[in-house]
């Protein structure tokens, strides 16, 4: 019985009574405001943003493992971090199975459902939609980011406590890629002189703060994402002050009938801002829904973007049908 305007055609019998003029007003996309069409911050206003973004390498980290799950394609470790003055950072890190060389990491943020409270280990079952990056010869890196899964916080209706989690937010992600990076450079069967960042939905639509923040990042993939239009956001959330900032190569895949993020006011509208050289960036539009795609062609986009960014992985296993 949802009414909300995406939903499709408002169908209406009268009784004969007089109609209020506002219920024969046209339907307006709530997505499709002026908001969407808000600037980044001035130069000088994101040099204070920019301030807040610092990261002390993370020169004594602790690492618990363990393999939790696997099957003949790929392998499955969980690792917590911990050093002086950090809360423990959960990651899963999947490798191919059996792979002997060093593997080139591929960093993700899921999508909206992860902010649910749930177990982290739930984070495993985004693996079958996204067996492509370790098919490809590289391991998917998996961090249980802040609000997400057991770090998820219930939800507020208080504008000030939502406002403040979303400025923490920001800051925290970013101090999680860095402290997620600086883990990888200690493992000899990660190569991390090359890494690669995957964002669904809401880990696309916010991978703009950490693009343009953390520089080890060498390409990124970004997958039903977009510019948020449904209601404002702190400035240090907002991925329109970030987008101009980014510069490395971004893959951005998205369908044209999305009702999220809307095509023009939303994709194209973050596609459009992007701070990277034309020729480094790419849209490809499915004539489909939100995340709503062919896997398979997904799984080809994204490969070969990385292999043309990050280099050709070695040893992969490329997928053997057309789904």
């Amino acid at each position: 019985m949802s009414r909300a305007p995406q939903n499709g055609v408002r169908l209406m019998h009268t009784l004969g009574e007089p109609l209020d003029s506002e219920l024969l007003a046209p339907v307006i996309l709530y997505r499709d405001t002026a908001l969407s069409r808000r600037e980044p911050v001035s130069d000088e206003a994101f040099e204070a943003i920019r301030f807040q973004f610092t990261h002390a390498p993370r020169r004594e980290l602790a690492a618990s493992t363990r393999t939790v799950a696997g099957n003949d394609t790929w392998v499955a470790e969980e690792v917590v971090l911990s050093a002086p003055g950090m809360e423990p950072l959960t990651l899963f890190v999947v490798e191919p199975a059996g792979a002997s060389h060093r593997l080139q990491p591929v960093i993700y943020m899921p999508h909206g459902g992860a902010r649910l409270k749930a177990p982290n280990d739930t984070l495993l079952n985004h693996v079958p939609f996204l067996d492509f990056v370790v098919r490809s010869g590289r391991a998917l890196i998996m961090p249980v980011w802040t609000g997400t899964l057991q770090r998820a916080e219930a939800p507020s209706n208080d504008s000030q406590t939502n406002a403040d989690r979303q400025r923490r937010g920001a800051l925290a992600w970013y101090e999680e890629a860095a402290t997620t990076i600086d883990y990888l450079q200690t493992r000899s069967d990660i190569a991390a002189e090359r890494i690669g960042y995957l964002g669904n939905s809401f880990g696309a639509m916010f991978a703009p703060i950490i693009l343009s923040q953390e520089h080890r990042f060498t390409a990124a993939a970004l997958i039903a994402g977009g510019v948020w239009n449904v209601s404002p956001l702190h400035p240090m959330i907002d991925q329109v002050n970030y987008a101009p900032r980014v510069t490395l190569p971004v893959l951005m895949i998205n369908g044209r009938n999305d009702h999220l993020f809307l095509y023009e006011a939303s994709q194209k509208r973050l596609f459009d801002l992007l701070g990277t050289p034309a020729a480094d960036k790419r849209h490809v539009l499915f004539d489909t829904g939100h995340f709503e795609f062919p896997r398979y062609q997904v799984g080809r986009e994204v490969t070969d973007w990385f292999d043309r960014y990050l280099g050709p992985a070695v040893g992969s296993a490329q997928p053997t049908s057309r789904e």
